[in-house]
């Protein structure tokens, strides 16, 4: 796992792991799932942006979406018991929370974090994300139609 993380490749290998015969250790798919929420192409889109590198960033935000798409993918598609969902839970909690706008403002986190909760039976936990107000670039106010003019002025 670790040969196939280190060359971002992880996404590419996720859905040929075998899950039942033969089935790995815990710490494979444990290991996987962190490697998709943090891989090589999300560091190299957070050094570009920190560089002030345009061209490096929209490759790298690219490749973090799919990572992150295709965590949501072997969350829903693996057995619960193959990993330790808290382990993962609280990985995928930070990287949210770390987000300029909160857990709201990444959706894959969100959803992936919404089914790790689930899995363990939490599920106010769940959907306490969903409840949270939108961050301010989406507040109502903001979206509101300027006010009018009293009418005959």
């Amino acid at each position: 796992m670790r040969e196939f993380a280190a060359c971002d490749a992880v996404a590419d290998l996720a859905p040929y792991i075998p899950v039942a015969s033969p089935q790995l250790a815990a710490g494979a798919y444990e290991a996987a799932l962190l490697s998709l929420l943090d891989g090589n192409g999300g560091n190299a889109a957070a050094a570009a942006a920190a560089t002030g590198a345009g061209a490096g960033a929209g490759a790298g935000a690219g490749a973090r979406r799919r990572e992150r798409s295709c965590l949501v993918e072997r969350v829903r598609a693996w057995p619960p018991s193959l990993y330790a969902g808290a382990t993962v839970a609280r990985a995928v909690a930070r990287a949210a929370a770390a987000q300029p706008g909160g857990v709201r403002s990444a959706p894959l986190l969100m959803e992936a974090l919404a089914l790790l909760h689930c899995h363990s039976g939490h599920h106010q936990a769940a959907v306490a994300p969903c409840l949270q107000p939108p961050p301010p670039a989406c507040s109502p106010r903001r979206l509101a139609a300027p006010p009018r003019a009293p009418c005959g002025h």
